[in-house]
């Protein structure tokens, strides 16, 4: 028995109607297909910032459980996250800033006075942001740290 559906039948085969035939024999046109995306709670590659801070959290807890059960010159290794931990809150309030966010917002959202913003955060300490891609590459072994305490 043959897959062909007109030798079985001994129908015509015919070719699918254009758009053009298919106004012209009175049917309608079917609706233009259009490109949908993906939900975001689908999208793998997305997530939301609350979700990634949920999962840093949970890195740097099981880092302390690790180096709890290390030798003392391990410690060093929180210094580390500290100190970046210190460049990511410089980062984020001064591209609060550049979005126009006043630093009596920020000391608002923070629940500390502004004046303590202005200190901490100084606007004269600012740098331009970089190209976050280069920074995550160049940075990531900057704070690497082996057995012998050298860096």
């Amino acid at each position: 028995m043959s897959g062909d559906v007109s030798a079985q039948t001994n129908l015509p085969v015919r070719a699918p109607a254009s758009g053009r035939e298919r106004r012209s024999r009175g049917k309608p046109d079917l609706p233009p297909k259009t490109r949908r995306t993906p939900p975001q709670w689908n999208y793998v590659g997305y997530r939301e910032t609350p979700e990634v801070v949920d999962g840093v959290v949970r890195l740097i807890r099981a880092v302390g459980k690790r180096i709890a059960t290390e030798d003392p010159e391990a410690l060093e290794l929180l210094r580390c996250l500290e100190a970046e931990i210190s460049v990511a809150w410089r980062v984020a309030v001064a591209g609060q800033r550049r979005a126009g966010f006043s630093d009596r917002e920020i000391a608002d959202a923070l629940a500390v006075t502004r004046p303590a913003v202005t200190q901490r955060w100084p606007r004269a300490a600012e740098e331009p942001l970089g190209d976050p891609e280069r920074d995550a590459e160049s940075d990531g072994d900057r704070h690497h740290f082996d057995r012998e305490g050298a860096r």
